[in-house]
């Protein structure tokens, strides 16, 4: 101990340097772990306002009977991100896409006021026929936005 004393005598300088570098590391450790410890949602409080009108199961069933309804479309996954309703859907064989447009009205339908003016909806088409060039098409359908929405997908 007499000898780790003597030493930092005669190294004054070099002590104090890596005692206050040490401290600053011990201090940016303990900063980074507070900061990571209070972390909040992803989507920041954007997504309070639909709590109260949120998409259940038994409304993303209503969608499948609705798409289960036109022959040779089949709805392969049903997806919710805070405001965001992502609908993927499968063409079994080759189609009008004037059908494709009916369907997606039809899915649109089944949704209420509340969730066609808090969610923006995304309704992907994807076909089967990998030849076809026509698929995959994205339709999107916005929230309200000043009292103006579009009452069908825009492609």
């Amino acid at each position: 101990m007499n000898n780790l004393i003597v030493v930092l005598k005669k190294n004054k300088f070099k002590a104090i340097v890596v005692g206050v570098v040490m401290l600053a590391l011990i201090l940016m450790i303990i900063a980074i772990m507070v900061m990571f410890s209070f972390k909040g949602s992803v989507y920041g409080d954007r997504c309070d306002e639909i709590k109260n009108v949120p998409i259940t199961d038994n409304r993303k069933k209503e969608i499948k009977e609705i798409v289960g309804g036109y022959e040779n479309i089949e709805v392969t996954d049903i997806n919710v991100k805070c405001r965001l309703l992502d609908i993927t859907v499968n063409l079994k064989s080759d189609m009008d896409f004037a059908i494709v447009d009916e369907m997606s009205k039809a899915i649109l339908g089944v949704l209420s006021e509340e969730e066609l003016e808090l969610y923006d909806i995304e309704l992907m088409v994807t076909s089967s026929n990998k030849e076809n060039t026509e698929y995959p098409k994205m339709g999107t359908r916005h929230k309200v936005i000043n009292d103006e929405a579009n009452d069908h997908f825009v492609w």
